[in-house]
């Protein structure tokens, strides 16, 4: 038996028509027919949903259907490349900007208004870059990727302040002070923030979607 018929078969058990499949599903009903009749394949993500949701297991759906795995394969290849894509999308925006922001200390950003750089780059600029960009990783990172994302942005928001204010008064990087630590609990906060958010919007997207 094929995957198409056993999506079918399924379907029928749970007592579903087509479009309330496709409903649940947010797709179309001609999607579904197309499954059933084996002329398109769900992707990795539909295929979970559809497990879940027919209470079958990922192997009692997929298993003797070559076609079906491979499809599978590629599906999750392409996933992994977008996530990948996404993780460096955002952390290349975040860096892209942490560099104009230490380039517009040293073009004089500074000059006139120390106290209006401060507060605009270390309480609202970087803070909301952090936490933007944490948020979209935090949407595709499993929760053993967040301990290195949280410690790299910490590391950058405190070196923000190094590389500004401290290096221009003959900052010495041997003499770290309590500052420069309160500096990165500050960038890592932020980041487990954005980061803890984008994976509760997450869960609360993929319940909705069912």
């Amino acid at each position: 038996m094929n995957v198409g018929e056993k999506l079918k078969n399924a379907r029928l058990s749970q007592g579903l028509t087509q479009d309330e499949l496709a409903e649940k599903l947010k797709i179309t009903r001609q999607t579904v027919s197309n499954w059933e009749n084996s002329k398109s394949y769900p992707d990795v993500l539909q295929i979970i949903q559809l497990s879940e949701l027919y209470s079958m297991s990922l192997d009692e759906l997929v298993k003797e259907d070559e076609k079906m795995v491979r499809h599978l394969e590629k599906s999750t290849n392409i996933v992994q490349s977008r996530n990948r894509l996404i993780q460096l999308l955002s952390l290349g925006l975040y860096f892209i900007i942490w560099v104009l922001l230490i380039f517009w200390f040293w073009c004089g950003g500074a000059k006139e208004s120390p106290l209006g750089y401060s507060l605009l780059v270390f309480y609202l600029i970087s803070p909301f870059t952090i936490f933007v960009t944490s948020f979209i990783l935090g949407t595709i990172l499993n929760h053993k990727g967040w301990f290195l994302v949280s410690i790299a942005y910490g590391i950058f928001y405190s070196l923000t302040q190094l590389l500004t204010f401290s290096f221009k008064n003959s900052y010495n990087f041997s003499d770290l002070t309590l500052m420069d630590f309160y500096m990165f609990l500050f960038g890592t906060g932020f980041s487990l923030t954005g980061l803890g958010t984008g994976f509760l919007f997450q869960i609360l997207y993929k319940k909705k979607k069912k």
